[in-house]
């Protein structure tokens, strides 16, 4: 979901994302969503995910499991191109519009 800073709505998208895991694929969402969003050219990003295991494993707060290391440090890498960006866990009750 991509929203504006009062909360709105701007776009978002489905994909289905091969993995053999949950955490597989819940780090590959925002490496979708940043890949798509990132032409738009927005100057403040901000990561949200119910999945506490992801914002610990970008925030570098924590060993990184191996079956998603490399894509967390594809996501940081991602992330470096947006001059300005956060990652926060939200509930998963907050995060009902992406279930």
């Amino acid at each position: 979901m991509l929203r504006d800073a009062t909360g709105a709505l701007l776009d978002g998208f489905t994909k289905k994302i091969p993995a053999l895991s949950a955490i597989q694929a819940e780090m590959s969402a925002p490496i979708e969503a940043l890949n798509r969003f990132k032409p738009r050219g927005e100057g403040v990003i901000e990561v949200e995910s119910n999945c506490e295991e992801l914002v610990r494993a970008l925030q570098e707060e924590t060993h990184v499991p191996w079956e998603i290391e490399s894509l967390a440090v594809k996501t940081r890498a991602i992330l470096a191109h947006f001059p300005q960006f956060s990652l926060a866990h939200c509930s998963r009750s907050a995060n009902h519009v992406a279930d």
